[in-house]
């Protein structure tokens, strides 16, 4: 017997090894952050980094809070994905959040870091270091985000197709 109207599929292997494989990575990453804060809070505290290595480590510190949070939503969409069924609202909101990341969080970690290396480490043209440092972060962040709004738009297409063939059933 033939059945009308779509059929769920079930997750693809390469969906479960891709959650897998994404959910270890955001472990590890998560562990290695953990001890990297917990040695810059420590060594600050007992007073073994000036303020130069503040400058350093402060902004590579901050930087793992949006890897760490695009680790995340990246093992949240494979999750949907394992569930068979990745054209969801859900996982269109996931991926323009993670287009918002790129767009506006790592160039402004990077900004941040490049203010702070300006300010530890005077310059006879501060400007110019700040935009140097922003110089590749920028354009690859703006590339990333602009491409994961595109793919967002897509999967909303995909899911107003799927609720126009479930309204014609």
């Amino acid at each position: 017997m033939n059945r009308v109207g779509p059929r769920r599929v079930g997750p693809s292997k390469l969906a479960v090894g891709l959650y897998v494989v994404v959910t270890l990575a955001f472990a590890i990453a998560s562990i290695l952050y953990a001890i990297f804060a917990v040695v810059v809070v420590y060594q600050a505290a007992i007073g073994t980094l000036g303020y130069r290595d503040l400058a350093l480590t402060v902004p590579q510190l901050i930087y793992g809070v949006p890897t760490l949070f695009v680790l995340w939503g990246v093992r949240s969409f494979a999750r949907s994905m394992r569930g068979g069924d990745p054209f969801t609202t859900a996982g269109v909101r996931r991926i323009r959040i993670l287009a918002l990341v790129f767009l506006l969080g790592f160039p402004s970690v990077r900004l941040l870091g490049g203010i702070l290396f300006a300010l530890a480490f005077p310059a006879p043209h501060p400007v110019a270091l700040v935009v140097r440092s922003m110089s590749g972060t920028a354009l690859s962040g703006l590339i990333s985000g602009l491409t994961l709004f595109v793919l967002a738009e897509v999967f909303a297409h995909g899911v107003r197709l799927r609720e126009d063939v479930e309204g014609t059933v």
